[in-house]
């Protein structure tokens, strides 16, 4: 891994950081902003956002698509509802559909 030398960053004259993965190979691809990558780490992040929205649960999953059926961008949305905590939609039972009652004249 790459580690800067020095003082804090910020603290007058210091090189600056490199950017290094985790096995300490640097990402040039991302410095060099390839299209080839863009694609990639959108691809992935949508990816995410899909696997959040599944874990918020069907209720939440059903005001999706009606948002989407109502014209709203896909990606907008998803990222709307990627900002959701999955255990306060839980919690307050906002994951679940309201229960199913009937009335009966009498």
């Amino acid at each position: 891994m790459t580690f800067a030398k020095g003082p804090p960053p910020g603290h007058g004259g210091d090189p600056p950081l490199e950017l290094s993965s985790y096995g300490g190979v640097d990402l040039q691809e991302i410095k060099q902003n390839r299209p080839e990558a863009q694609a990639r780490n959108a691809r992935m992040r949508r990816q995410r956002l899909v696997l959040h929205l599944h874990r918020l649960g069907p209720s939440p999953l059903f005001h999706f698509l009606a948002e989407i059926e109502g014209g709203d961008s896909i990606q907008d949305t998803l990222e709307t509802y990627g900002r959701l905590p999955v255990e306060f939609i839980r919690a307050l039972g906002g994951d679940r559909f309201a229960p199913i009652v009937h009335v009966i004249d009498g």
